[in-house]
C-alpha cells in the first residue's frame, strides 16, 4: 500500500508507530497528501456539534426538572381513585344486591358524564406539558 493511501489511517492514529512517523515525513514532501490531511481536519472539526451555551443548557433542565403542582394535579389521582372505587363499590353492590336502586345503565352512564370531565382536564394537562417542551 503507498503511503498516499493511508492517509486517512493517519489523520485517525490508526497506524503503528514506525507507519506513523514515516508518514509524517512522506507529509512533509507530498503536496496531495497535506491538502488530503487538511481537508481531514476541517471535515472532522465541521462534524463536532457546538457545545450549547451554558444559560440554554440551564433553563432546559430547569423546564424538564420544574414540577407545576396545582391543588388539583396534587389531588387528582386520589379524586379518580376514589370515585373508581366508589363506582366499582356500586357495581359490585348492583351485581350482589337485588333491591339496589341503580341498574347497570345508570352507572355507565354517570361514569360517562364524569369521566369525561377528567379526561378533558387530562387532555389539557397533556397540551401545557407539549407546550413547554
Amino acid at each position: 500500500m503507498k503511503a498516499c493511501e493511508k492517509i486517512l489511517l493517519f489523520a485517525q492514529h490508526e497506524l503503528p508507530d514506525n507507519e506513523q512517523q514515516m508518514m509524517r515525513q512522506h507529509i512533509q514532501t507530498c503536496t496531495d497528501c497535506q491538502k488530503e490531511l487538511a481537508f481531514l481536519s476541517q471535515l472532522e472539526a465541521a462534524l463536532i456539534p457546538p457545545a450549547a451555551p451554558a444559560e440554554t443548557v440551564d433553563k432546559l433542565f430547569a423546564k424538564t426538572t420544574r414540577r407545576t403542582t396545582t391543588v388539583f394535579s396534587r389531588w387528582k389521582k386520589l379524586v379518580f381513585a376514589g370515585m373508581s372505587m366508589a363506582i366499582l363499590g356500586l357495581v359490585c353492590w348492583n351485581i350482589t344486591d337485588s333491591s339496589t336502586p341503580f341498574d347497570t345503565q345508570e352507572v355507565v352512564a354517570y361514569m360517562n358524564t364524569h369521566l369525561e370531565r377528567e379526561y378533558q382536564n387530562l387532555e389539557e394537562d397533556l397540551a401545557a406539558l407539549e407546550e413547554d417542551f
